[in-house]
């Protein structure tokens, strides 16, 4: 009850009703027609909270959806754990299929936040994202037994000269 009671109060304050229902729309977002109902605000009055809410860094808006920046950090975090992990579990992959990467976190987060934490990372030299998305200190290395098959089949081709050898002998 008293978590119940301390939202009630937190409520009664618009500025802090605004904040409120931003916070629990989470990785989904809110709209700011939604934000105008749920508040009971004139859109004058949403607008203005929003603008305190996004210069006290509370707040950050992307296409027309309101997240607090909490949850834009936790998108950062998971993303960037989500790449790590996938790294260290496969590393000769130059990086995640992007479509992965997001079915991954869709049910967190709305697609708006997760293409504008993709490009922040990829500004910021993080990331490089494009059809496949990686850390940009990740350096996809061949395994040891892979490299060495290369050489032996590039050695095979170039002992063989103009007549190379048929497939069953590189195997």
């Amino acid at each position: 009850k008293p978590a119940v009671l301390a939202r009630f109060d937190r409520l009664a304050s618009d500025a802090e009703a605004a904040l409120t229902f931003v916070e629990e729309s989470g990785g989904h977002g809110l709209d700011r027609g939604a934000l105008v109902r749920r508040a009971g605000l004139d859109p004058a009055s949403a607008d203005a909270h929003v603008s305190t809410l996004s210069r006290q860094a509370q707040v950050t808006e992307i296409d027309g959806r309101l997240f607090t920046t909490q949850v834009r950090g936790d998108a950062e975090t998971r993303l960037l754990a989500t790449l790590a992990a996938f790294h260290r579990t496969h590393p000769t992959e130059p990086g995640l299929p992007r479509e992965t990467l997001r079915s991954g976190t869709a049910e967190r987060f709305a697609p708006a936040l997760f293409e504008a934490t993709l490009a922040d990372l990829a500004r910021r030299g993080v990331i490089l994202a494009g059809d496949r998305v990686r850390l940009s200190c990740h350096q996809p290395a061949a395994s040891a037994a892979e490299t060495e098959l290369v050489d032996r089949v590039d050695a095979a081709l170039l002992a063989a000269g103009l007549t190379p050898p048929d497939a069953g002998a590189l195997a």
